[in-house]
């Protein structure tokens, strides 16, 4: 009889917290890119002169920019025009911890055979100015010979090309001087923001509104010319009930990032060519993750993965997704079993009940990030367990119970010409990638 109630209490479970796959929107670029670069002079030299400004054109309508010399949190160029011949508007956007409209620059730039010149007027804070500009605007062509990203410059994984956190040597040479440095690109499109500069849920979320939404903290990885990056958006008509009142009533309707007390979220996969910055293609999977909008505590750090031409990603509620690096079409996808049952169950509850979920799942659980070796995507579970998935097909190669940290990132050892996989707990181990066996284990002593 115990044993019958033990089963049933299991299906039901199951039943409970079992998922869907998820199917994705993907959106592949498509028409002209171009890059308008200019630079402002000034009469007033402390506060404005030298101001450089990039703005992004696809198809001729203008996508993103920035104003180097912000530390700016959004950016608007929803106003610019361009006709071929004059680009006019105004790009503005909000500093670090300030509300809209900190900054705002109203351009009218003239542009022949490439060369821009014109004007313009605009203020940060309360200081205000006006001036000359000149610049270029470069097609993809053009932009894309300022750089050149070669495979030696692959960064495909959290700890590099050899898991050692070095890169490859490449023959370029580092400034000594990060004052030294100028941007070469800015993305196509608008991320979100990254874990401490975004604010917090709960009471900060009354204290920062217009910081920018948290999209996770996982790192960009390079390879084959192509940057990848993984990050989320709250996404849904569900709120937390009690925060969305306290910020309506606090700033009204019109309360900037209001998402932020969203439940649920997008998981979301973007790639840019390296050399421009130009979207190649976003995966979306709509609704399939927890919306987590944490200062530092608990946002998804999940860096991906290249390996054979494919990204492997891991979204917000453990699901496991492999992409296409061509074109961003899904492969397969998978969970990564309780601690994707877990997460899943929470979204539940908290679209059920009008509660923000994101609180109830910090201490930094989601640090952990995947690595490729010998045809193998391998992952930690966020349980203690290791698991390695074929990579062309998604089918589970094998699983090392209890082998690893829900923190630990496991990393490549390459000796004499073979690969091994090396993860931690209370014991370093070393790991055949072909079948998950224990080489060696090494105990390490307690702090």
């Amino acid at each position: 009889m115990r044993t019958f109630f033990a089963v049933l209490f299991c299906s039901f479970l199951t039943t409970v917290v079992a998922s869907e796959p998820v199917q994705p929107d993907v959106v592949r670029a498509s028409g002209a890119y171009a890059v308008c670069d200019l630079q402002l002079s000034s009469d007033d030299p402390e506060e404005f002169a030298g101001r450089r400004v990039l703005i992004n054109l696809r198809d001729g309508i203008a996508v993103n920019g920035v104003v180097l010399g912000f530390g700016s949190e959004t950016t608007d160029v929803s106003t610019l025009t361009y006709d071929g011949a004059t680009l006019q508007g105004t790009i503005q956007g909000r500093q670090w911890g300030g509300q809209a409209g900190d900054f705002a620059y109203t351009i009218e730039v003239t542009i022949s055979s490439g060369a821009c010149s014109g004007s313009w007027t605009g203020s940060a804070d309360e200081d205000s100015g006006g001036g000359s500009l000149s610049g270029r605007l470069y097609d993809e062509s053009a932009w894309a010979s300022r750089l050149d990203v070669a495979d030696a410059d692959a960064w495909p994984s959290y700890r590099g090309p050899n898991g050692s956190l070095i890169g490859t040597a490449n023959g370029r040479v580092l400034v000594d001087d990060l004052a030294r440095m100028r941007l070469a690109w800015k993305a196509e499109i608008q991320l979100p923001g990254m874990p401490g500069n975004t604010g917090g849920f709960g009471r900060k979320t009354l204290d920062t509104p217009f910081k920018p939404l948290c999209g996770g903290g996982a790192s960009p990885v390079v390879a084959d010319g192509k940057v990848v990056v993984s990050y989320y958006r709250p996404s849904g008509d569900v709120y937390d009930a009690e925060a969305y009142d306290r910020l309506v009533a606090e700033y009204g309707a019109d309360c900037p990032n209001l998402e932020k007390a969203k439940v649920g979220a997008d998981d979301i996969v973007s790639c840019f060519d390296a050399d421009t910055g130009a979207r190649l293609w976003t995966t979306r999977f709509p609704g399939s993750g927890l919306n987590f909008q944490e200062h530092k505590e608990s946002p998804n750090n999940l860096t991906p993965v290249i390996g054979d031409g494919k990204v492997f990603a891991v979204g917000t509620t453990a699901r496991v997704y492999c992409l296409d690096l061509a074109d961003g079409s899904l492969l397969w996808q998978d969970n990564l079993g309780y601690r994707h049952q877990e997460l899943h169950q929470s979204l539940l509850d908290g679209l059920a009940n009008e509660e923000y979920q994101g609180t109830k799942h910090g201490n930094r659980t989601f640090g952990c990030s995947p690595i490729y070796v010998d045809g193998a995507f391998v992952m930690p579970d966020m349980s203690g367990n290791l698991r390695a998935y074929e990579a062309g097909d998604g089918t589970l190669r094998w699983t090392a119970v209890g082998i690893t940290d829900r923190e630990d990132d496991p990393t490549v050892w390459h000796d004499d010409g073979d690969a091994f996989i090396i993860t931690s707990n209370d014991a370093v181990s070393c790991l055949d990638p072909d079948d998950g066996e224990i080489l060696w284990s090494l105990p390490v002593r307690p702090h």
